[in-house]
């Protein structure tokens, strides 16, 4: 087979594992390609175009630890007959020059179609074939001695990488040689690992676990885990571990590739934000994501459910401001939790609502449990007005939908309010009848806004907090005719709950892209968008792209700020769909971290390249809860490569916080109002 007809042999450099499969997908299902091999950064990109050279490397700039343009000159250095092109969201001149420069032979944006990439890789592949090989040493001697430097090539670039350890195994999985970042990360010196087991870096009682890593790799050709590793002083460290299986020419297994890095700092982030996605941080109670989970996990025994309201918040937020209310929500707080039993569960679900599950309690305990909440609050002092509560109660009998319950108890707290609050009601027969609460006149609101296209945007920068330039918009959604301001979020949780959601998403994005033709040209757009919306199957990619072309936008400019409004039940079908925006070049922001709404599932699935520190995160950075939390959102979006934005900055003090917690990017009527895009041009 001559050289051009053989297939063009491809190693992938990606972070984004969905990303990495849908070029897979792609190429494998092209004549003459072959995916050879792939990588989540430049160090395991380096161990693979080592192991297999390559004819071609599609490599991503924006990469944890070792990113493209570092890797880029050890690359073309180890290996010159590899073409290497640049498949980057970064749609710039001045990036595709500096590429270029570091030894790239294409450089090509995530907005390409399929039918066009695949030809811009065979025109790159094809001029390197054209291009006359490097001189090779060849006959016996003189070959082994080219073999010889090539390896001692391979040796020194691995030296230079210190942030991830890379341990070249022989067949039977022992240590053969490593690098700098390994005896960094380890603490071990050559002769206290040369010639030992994979397993010396596994704690001890786990050495099973190396032994069947190994035999995974030799089986699948590659295994990527997550775990713990021992250094030299038995210490231990979390690692993001990659065992490659090195075959030579006839197939044969002559070594393997173990590649891993140090990410305790990532786990502990990790660590912060799950307690945090389930914890409301203004009281320390369970928040309402961590309340549905825990009605999902109830048994078959009959139980109860309080739904609690504090009277008269509102009143209090605008007549002594929030700081009163807050104080009101954290004292309510604690009295609840102190007002029920150990097995019980207190969450708060809202602005001023709590709700309480409490197991094997007739309908008539239930009432004395919620008599006694309400006259509990008596007694708790607040430093202005006083703390009272309004409780329905609902029983669920062996079997019944937590959810029916629920809603029978809010229902319940409906009566409670109207009939004159501090009192508590239950709901008659598990029902009260007639009523559809906190909806009330939202149905032909929301038919008259989807029908008629109700909506318009505003604009917010995004400010970079250092100098202060505008880095790009956030479109905000605001039915036609109405405040500014007022209402959205009620309007929004009114459409899911209706069945409206996925159209009001739609019709904010039509107006989000529609209006910004005003914007300064190139500026980043923030749009909103729900995840049952990017799930819906009417309105998927090829929508969203023909409505960016429509505005005269491409999709780098558009960053997804995806809004969790209701619990993701597939997340590896969001993570494919996500994957499919991301390959037209669509960037992704995760909304309200640190919030409780964003877990680490939407973030694994996401890979933002933005995260977005809830508004009461920011104004809460004065204590010591709110400002631990956004310290692990900054430490985790470093590991993931993530920029951090804090939204909600109204003072000068809450600027001046997010500076010194090391965020990058802003937002908030202390920086900027929302306006019309004109304002803006």
């Amino acid at each position: 087979m001559s050289a051009a007809d053989a297939p063009i042999r491809v190693v992938i450099a990606d972070d984004a594992v969905g990303l990495r499969g849908l070029l897979r997908a792609v190429l494998t299902r092209q004549p003459g390609f072959e995916v050879v091999g792939e990588a989540g950064n430049g160090a395991e990109a380096l161990v693979a175009v080592s192991r297999t050279r390559p004819d071609l490397l599609l490599l991503d700039l924006a990469m944890p630890v070792m990113d493209g343009l570092e890797a880029l000159p050890k690359i073309t250095g180890l290996s010159p007959s590899t073409r290497v092109v640049v498949l980057s969201g970064f749609d710039a001149a001045q990036m595709e020059d500096e590429a270029r420069a570091l030894g790239a032979h294409g450089y090509l944006t995530k907005g390409l179609s399929p039918a066009e990439l695949v030809a811009a890789l065979r025109r790159t592949v094809d001029a390197g074939r054209r291009e006359p090989a490097p001189a090779a040493a060849v006959g016996g001697a003189e070959e082994f001695e080219t073999l010889l430097q090539s390896e001692d090539r391979f040796r020194v670039l691995l030296d230079e990488v210190v942030d991830y350890a890379i341990v070249m195994l022989d067949a039977e999985g022992r240590v053969a040689s490593w690098n700098t970042g390994a005896r960094r990360i380890t603490g071990y010196s050559a002769t206290d690992v040369l010639g030992r087991h994979l397993s010396c870096f596994y704690p001890r009682g786990e050495g099973e676990r190396a032994d069947h890593d190994l035999v995974q790799a030799r089986t699948t050709g590659r295994r990527e885990t997550e775990g713990s590793r021992v250094r030299a002083d038995g210490s231990r460290f979390w690692a993001s571990s990659t065992l490659t299986a090195m075959r030579d020419d006839a197939g044969g297994i002559y070594g393997y590739a173990a590649v891993f890095h140090d990410i305790s700092a990532r786990r502990e982030a990790e660590q912060a934000l799950a307690t945090m996605a389930a914890t409301d941080l203004l009281t320390g109670l369970p928040n309402r994501r961590e309340f549905e989970s825990r009605l999902g996990a109830i048994g078959r025994g009959r139980f109860a459910i309080l739904a609690i309201d504090l009277d008269n918040l509102k009143a209090m937020n605008d007549g002594y401001g929030h700081e009163t209310g807050d104080e009101a929500l954290r004292v309510a707080a604690q009295a609840l939790r102190m007002g029920v039993r150990e097995l019980d569960v207190v969450a708060r679900v809202g602005g001023d609502e709590f709700a309480a599950l409490l197991p094997d309690l007739t309908e008539a305990e239930a009432l004395a449990a919620a008599e006694r909440l309400r006259l509990g609050m008596h007694g708790v002092t607040i430093q202005r007005g006083q703390a009272r509560i309004s409780a329905g109660v609902a029983i669920g009998d062996p079997g019944a939908d937590p959810a029916m319950v629920w809603a029978a108890a809010d229902e319940a707290l409906y009566v409670a309010k109207t009939g004159g609050r501090d009192r508590c009601e239950v709901a008659a027969g598990g029902r009260v009848a007639g009523r559809t609460v906190g909806v009330p006149g939202w149905g032909p609101r929301l038919e008259e806004l989807v029908s008629g296209r109700g909506m318009r945007s505003v604009y917010q920068p995004v400010v970079e907090l250092a100098g202060g330039a505008t880095m790009g918009f956030e479109a905000l959604g605001r039915p036609v005719g109405g405040d500014l301001d007022a209402g959205v979020e009620a309007l929004f949780a009114a459409a899911e709950r209706l069945g409206y959601g996925r159209d009001l998403d739609w019709l904010c994005r039509r107006a989000a892209l529609r209006e910004a033709r005003s914007l300064p040209v190139g500026c980043t757009l923030f749009v909103n968008v729900g995840v049952s919306a990017l799930l819906d199957p009417v309105h998927d990619v090829d929508q969203m792209l023909l409505l960016v072309g429509w505005a005269g936008r491409h999709p780098s400019d558009v960053v997804l700020e995806i809004t969790e409004r209701e619990l993701v039940l597939d997340i590896a079908r969001l993570g494919e769909v996500l994957a499919s925006y991301r390959a037209h070049g669509f960037r992704f922001a995760v909304d309200d971290v640190g919030d409780g709404h964003s877990t680490l599932e939407m973030l694994a699935a996401a890979v933002p390249e933005f995260l977005k520190i809830s508004g009461r995160l920011t104004r809460g950075a004065a204590e010591v809860g709110p400002r631990s939390a956004i310290r692990a959102v900054v430490a985790f979006a470093a590991e993931c490569g993530a920029r951090v934005v804090a939204e909600g900055i109204e003072t000068p003090a809450h600027l001046e916080l997010m500076r010194e917690l090391g965020v990058e990017l802003g937002q908030g009527f202390g920086l900027e109002r929302p306006a019309v895009a004109s304002a803006w041009s």
